[in-house]
């Protein structure tokens, strides 16, 4: 075992809140961060010990301090360097302190570089996941402090499959899709509604990798693991993870293939980055179906989400959804606006009736009724300002009566209630987008033959400029 002496006090406080809070038994949890304050605040000792039971943190750091727990032992010694260990964080005590002046006094205290190397290697393993952590409350004493237990497995000791059904299996939600969510998909791919997304000249998107990968080098085992990990272990995303841009404005896509082509220069070149314009039913399809540690986000409308914090939402016709979150700079999701049916006077029949503003789709002998889902403030006043003049009869409003809710937190409720469900969505896109799509070519989501073959030279092409960069120069290429 090791035992992790904290020379602050407040910061083990607020480490431990990042795992688990009011905890009285162990409570195992995979924990997949490490703070990067964890060298610079804690002073690692190393220790041998046979006693694997913990009961209470004083009875377990006055038992490392005896002293038949100090001696060095071969096969315990290669047993945590291969196979397992265990690792504990705790405050400074009396016992503690005794114990790490015993180890300096025996010459048994590892020195800088060894514990250099430990943390380092602690490090890694963090970001591989091969670390389970859990925060343990001693209710037995007056303090009631709090430590935190590490196990650390090593080599091939891998745990137990949480899922036998490893890569057969869509893990993110293994029942997708239900009739619901089919259901779902075919309203979103009728409507057409456009999002957009950066892929290289392999209709590949591009995501962002989390940097801590970056920093790490993983050998064959620790690649194995994660493969281990994502296919039987995996249950849920706890770590920074990939992810995959969907942006609704395209004038954040080409902001965001600006700067991904100014900050990787020879890889924009080499892998001919383009937009992407897809159907919303793809966006939804990848968030449900995307594999551990990847996920896919969509972008909101940025200046759509400040207009309407910063000028819209102190407006009398607007009115917000009772589960939005939204604040005086904040805003969840991607704004959406739902005209709301109004209480009219016929100029007719002076008879007052609900005129509700819907949107027919289809031939006038199959037309369907469909409620209309507005992306754009401006998009919405326009479209409610025409079905006025189309209903000149009654005595409508100048402006809507528009609700504010996001289109993320809509799909999710249309895939699991039956009401909403049954709803028919027409989804409005902002003027902007629809100028973009008929101005500019975009890669369109069918791939012909001829794009194949000019993905497969684009394949060849790379290869050969990253041959002859190897044979020609003696810096190395920026893969």
């Amino acid at each position: 075992m090791s035992l992790f002496n904290l020379m602050f006090m407040q910061w083990i406080s607020d480490y431990s809140d990042r795992f688990i809070s009011e905890v009285n038994t162990c409570d195992y949890k995979k924990i997949k961060s490490f703070d990067s304050n964890f060298r610079a605040t804690i002073n690692p000792v190393l220790l041998i010990s046979a006693k694997t039971k913990v009961n209470s943190r004083e009875k377990t750091v006055e038992n490392f301090s005896d002293k038949k727990y100090m001696t060095n032992n071969l096969i315990k010694e290669l047993i945590h360097k291969y196979w397992q260990q265990t690792i504990f964080l705790s405050i400074p005590n009396s016992s503690s302190e005794n114990y790490s002046n015993k180890l300096r006094s025996d010459s048994i205290s590892p020195d800088k570089s060894k514990q250099k190397k430990f943390l380092a290697d602690f490090s890694k393993a963090l970001v591989i996941g091969r670390i389970e952590a859990s925060v343990i409350k001693d209710i037995s004493s007056k303090t009631k402090n709090s430590y935190i237990k590490y196990v650390w497995r090593k080599g091939v000791n891998l745990p137990s499959p949480n899922n036998w059904s490893g890569i057969f299996e869509n893990k993110r939600y293994s029942s997708f899709p239900s009739k619901m969510q089919v259901n779902l998909m075919q309203k979103l791919k009728a409507n057409q509604f456009p999002v957009f997304t950066l892929v290289n000249g392999f209709n590949q998107i591009i995501v962002t990798e989390p940097s801590e990968e970056l920093l790490i080098n993983e050998n064959l085992l620790d690649k194995f693991y994660k493969w281990y990990h994502d296919n039987f272990l995996w249950q849920k995303d706890y770590k920074p993870v990939y992810e995959g841009l969907f942006f609704v404005n395209p004038s954040d896509a080409e902001e965001y293939q600006e700067y991904t082509a100014s900050k990787y220069i020879n890889s924009s070149r080499q892998y001919n980055l383009n937009l992407f314009a897809s159907g919303l039913d793809v966006y939804y399809r990848m968030v449900r179906t995307s594999p551990p540690r990847v996920q896919f986000r969509l972008i909101p409308d940025l200046k759509e989400v400040g207009r309407l914090v910063r000028k819209y939402r102190n407006k009398k016709n607007i009115t917000f959804h009772h589960k939005q979150k939204y604040g005086r700079n904040y805003f969840q999701g991607q704004p959406i606006y739902l005209i709301q049916p109004v209480l009219s006077r016929s100029k007719a029949s002076n008879i007052t009736q609900l005129v509700k503003y819907t949107y027919k789709i289809g031939r006038s002998n199959n037309e369907i009724e469909s409620d209309t889902v507005f992306t754009n403030y401006d998009t919405a006043v326009l479209a409610w300002q025409k079905f006025r003049h189309e209903h000149s009869e009654y005595k409508l409003p100048s402006v809507p009566k528009l609700m504010v809710y996001n289109l993320e937190d809509l799909l999710s409720r249309d895939e699991s209630d039956i009401s909403i469900s049954q709803k028919n969505y027409f989804f409005v896109p902002a003027q902007e987008s629809y100028y973009f799509m008929t101005n500019n070519e975009i890669k369109q989501s069918k791939i012909s033959k001829s794009s194949y073959l000019n993905h497969k030279m684009l394949y060849a092409k790379v290869w050969a400029k990253r041959i002859l960069w190897s044979l020609t120069s003696r810096q190395p290429i920026n893969w």
